[in-house]
């Protein structure tokens, strides 16, 4: 199978898909890490949610077991949500307690925050089309380039699906188009 020539990201994936199996693996497997409620991986993102001990866990694996692999954790990049005390995590770490956060551009939260964050995702994209139409007077290719970089349906589609407004988000398509 040729995963390289049907995915843009097919080689990262085939490199990496190895070393992350392994320290997969060793969460999985971790006795310390049977607390976790889930850990799931896109690449090299992970989201892992459970209790305070097998997230500290989780973390000393990666350090761990990373490194030799050729895997370095960004601790300035990791992200913390609870509500609860997060001091036992390095300072570096971004912290929110609150309800309201965003995972990989899906808002979580209540209605109201995920509301605002669809809006805010509209407003974007129609100041980003302003925006290109400008730039499309100038130069056309490099206006198609960065639409289809920059303001492409699967970012859209992305927020659809990722999403439980969906009057919310009908209503702001409608006033997208």
């Amino acid at each position: 199978m040729n995963l390289h020539r049907a995915n843009p990201l097919g080689q990262l994936q085939l490199h990496l898909a190895p070393h992350l199996a392994e320290i997969i693996s060793a969460i999985a497997e971790d006795v310390d890490c049977e607390s976790l409620l889930f850990h799931h991986w896109y690449i090299d993102d992970g989201v892992v949610a459970g209790p305070v001990a097998a997230i500290t866990r989780v973390l000393a694996i990666i350090q761990e077991r990373g490194p030799p692999l050729g895997l370095n954790i960004n601790i300035a990049k990791c992200e913390l949500f609870s509500l609860r005390d997060l001091s036992s995590f390095p300072e570096e770490m971004r912290r929110s307690n609150v309800p309201h956060f965003e995972i990989l551009e899906a808002p979580i939260g209540d209605l109201v925050f995920c509301a605002k964050f669809v809006a805010q995702k509209q407003s974007e994209a129609s100041k980003l089309l302003k925006e290109l139409e400008a730039v499309g007077s100038i130069d056309p290719q490099v206006a198609l380039l960065l639409l289809r970089q920059c303001g492409s349906y699967c970012r859209l589609v992305h927020l659809a699906t990722q999403t439980l407004l969906i009057a919310d988000f009908l209503k702001a398509t409608i006033d997208f188009e």
